[in-house]
């Protein structure tokens, strides 16, 4: 079995926000001529500059053959948003600490055929809130050519609303997908989202009809089940991605963007 250990190693560490399909695997590619390419460009990848090499996923774990994009490179850690020229939105858990930031590395619609994009530094870390999950880092340098997301401020959110997500899964170049709220408790400062969002998800937005970022990704269920993962220890095989069908699983959670309005 193929860098099994390697791999389990890459995909916990750090990256809270595991997730799921949610009926099936709904993710598609974002491209320059897609309607939601303006929502799509100030999504951030974050990724380790110190990295040399980025392996492409069939290379990293020993999935069946059904599974898409195994021919694409891993390169992100976490995703995020320009809220900003100079200023990307993201979850605490990818950042860490402020000594997260001489590492980390920021480019923007990184979609699965985007060359020589501008790369970004981080300058410093402007806020940091773990008990709420969100982190604003401030860039080396402001970006040019995009323009920044407006966050919400207003919570308004209703169970069964769709909503539009922008992430790198599993560190994969950008994609799209349509969430349907499952759960907008009015008393909590997060909410469920049905969603097919993985690790290095974490940090992504969600996007109400308006084009204002309505969450950040924190965290959800499991990638993959430690069942499937002990057969392919034991027994070889390969692996499927966790699947939940028919309102089995509760959604991903993410931070209502709108309680940190004032904040960032």
């Amino acid at each position: 079995m193929k860098s099994l250990g390697i791999f389990l190693l890459i995909f916990t560490a750090g990256c809270l926000a595991n997730a799921v399909y949610y009926n099936g695997d709904s993710r598609e590619e974002v491209s320059v001529n897609d309607r939601t390419w303006v929502v799509g460009q100030p999504t951030a990848m974050i990724y380790d500059g110190t990295r040399k090499n980025f392996p492409v996923l069939k290379d990293m774990y020993p999935l069946c053959d059904n599974e898409r994009f195994q021919e694409q490179r891993l390169v992100g850690h976490c995703s995020g948003v320009l809220i900003a020229s100079n200023k990307v939105l993201t979850a605490a858990h990818c950042m860490q600490s402020t000594n997260s930031c001489p590492n980390a590395r920021f480019v923007f619609g990184a979609h699965h055929t985007a060359m020589n994009l501008n790369v970004y530094s981080c300058n410093k870390v402007i806020t940091i809130d773990q008990k709420m999950d969100f982190a604003v880092v401030e860039l080396n340098q402001h970006v040019v050519g995009i323009r920044p997301v407006k966050v919400a401020t207003d919570v308004n959110l209703r169970e069964g609303d769709s909503l539009l997500s922008m992430s790198y899964p599993l560190g994969l170049p950008l994609k799209q997908d349509i969430g349907i709220i499952k759960n907008a408790d009015a008393n909590s400062n997060f909410f469920k989202v049905s969603v097919d969002t993985f690790a290095s998800s974490s940090g992504s937005p969600l996007f109400n009809t308006r084009g204002e970022v309505v969450g950040i990704l924190s965290r959800g269920a499991e990638d993959i089940l430690e069942d499937d993962i002990y057969r392919v220890q034991t027994r070889g095989g390969c692996i499927n991605f966790n699947s939940c069908e028919n309102g089995t699983c509760n959604g991903e959670t993410f931070l209502k963007a709108a309680l940190i309005s004032d904040k960032i």
